[in-house]
């Protein structure tokens, strides 16, 4: 007879997944309230695109859970240069940094952007 393994979600989408459904909440109503459409849920929930650090905030906020839970369990190393190249970029005016964005593809990539 084969043995039946309790799963544990293993990054920040599984546990959304994990909490939204203990909550009894569809993807249309969180997405409702983190300000993101369904199908952006379905995409964090499948690990198919990440989570910002604002949105995993507001969702450990709304699924009552601590931000930490919502954290992939994959660890960046922050070398000396990245962090210099953190550095230097917000040390410059939100004009400067908006132009470097759009440079980089990032327009519209900030936590009050909509996805869909």
């Amino acid at each position: 007879m084969p043995v039946s393994r309790l799963r544990y979600p293993t990054h920040a989408g599984e546990m959304v997944r994990h909490h939204r459904r203990r909550r009894g909440m569809m993807q249309s109503e969180l997405g409702q309230r983190v300000g993101v459409c369904a199908a952006t849920i379905s995409r964090w929930e499948r690990g198919y695109e990440t989570i910002t650090f604002a949105r995993r905030e507001r969702l450990a906020e709304i699924l009552g859970i601590d931000p930490a839970r919502l954290t992939d369990p994959e660890t960046y190393v922050v070398t000396s240069k990245d962090r210099r190249i953190l550095d230097g970029y917000y040390s410059q005016p939100p004009s400067e940094r908006a132009a470097l964005d759009e440079l980089m593809g990032l327009r519209g990539a900030g936590p009050e952007a909509r996805t869909c």
